[in-house]
């Protein structure tokens, strides 16, 4: 499966929060949580394997990265606002950093992901 094909289709609940994942530390890193599943579906020829682990409520939203010639990586889906050059995103980015924003305003920090459970 390409990523232009995921292996899952559904609706779901999500929410944007802060990462505190160590690899985001000292930046504005924004990831998804998966609040609430309402319908889950394997994509027409995808196979369950250990490639991409099935979603799960509570859990970060989980991607598959290419690293080339097949190979490829699993890590929570993540968007640093002031350094992503992602070119489907940078429209979004403006709004991203709103939750910076108001974080700042409000003097505390959005329940933070430390985890991707």
């Amino acid at each position: 499966m390409s990523e232009k094909n995921p292996p899952f289709t559904g609706v779901c609940i999500m929410q944007f929060e802060r990462s505190t994942l160590p690899e985001h530390r000292g930046s504005r890193t924004v990831v998804l949580r998966i609040v609430k599943i309402l319908s889950l579906h394997l994509s027409a020829g995808a196979a369950l394997d250990d490639r991409l682990p099935l979603p799960e409520e509570g859990c970060l939203l989980q991607t598959r990265f290419s690293r080339g010639r097949g190979a490829y990586c699993v890590a929570p889906w993540s968007v640093d606002v002031d350094q992503s050059d992602r070119k489907e995103i940078s429209t979004h980015l403006t709004a991203l950093k709103v939750l910076f924003e108001n974080e700042e305003e409000l003097g505390k920090a959005a329940k933070p992901a430390s985890s991707s459970r």
